[in-house]
């Protein structure tokens, strides 16, 4: 189930039990030995969550489990070599009392872009006042 979701709707689907225990990881684009997130299977997802970001965590699984969905949170979580990814998640409870379907969109290419547009809003703002300090220097 979480492949079939992480396939559809995300970059990785997580299925947890009430506590937040990965019972099943799949990644959209998965490689053939199954991916980062199969070593997150066992685990508590909070622990692979960064410490910046886990109080967002905590708040979603709680968010979660009392059948609220449709907001979604950004949250870092830690790759297998520790390096912090940028995800949006969005989770829901499947049933009353069954496990909790997290899916999370990687931030990686927003966050490239932004980054390449900040980069070009530095340079206008140098090429502008390049240009007014040579106006101001024609004038004076």
């Amino acid at each position: 189930m979480a492949r079939a979701f992480a396939s559809l709707a995300g970059d990785l689907a997580l299925v947890m039990d009430a506590q937040g225990w990965v019972l099943a990881a799949a990644q959209g684009e998965e490689p053939e030995e199954g991916g980062w997130a199969q070593a997150w299977v066992g685990e508590p997802w909070l622990a692979m969550v960064s410490p910046c970001t886990r109080s967002k965590a905590e708040r979603l699984l709680a968010r979660s489990l009392g059948g609220e969905q449709g907001r979604a949170s950004e949250i870092n979580v830690l790759a297998h070599d520790g390096h912090p990814i940028a995800m949006r998640f969005a989770g829901l409870r499947l049933g009353p009392t069954g496990p909790l379907l997290i899916i999370g969109r990687d931030l990686a290419a927003q966050t490239a872009l932004n980054g390449r547009l900040v980069t070009l809003q530095q340079e206008l703002e140098g090429f502008y006042w390049n240009s007014m300090s040579v106006t101001a220097g024609r004038t004076n």
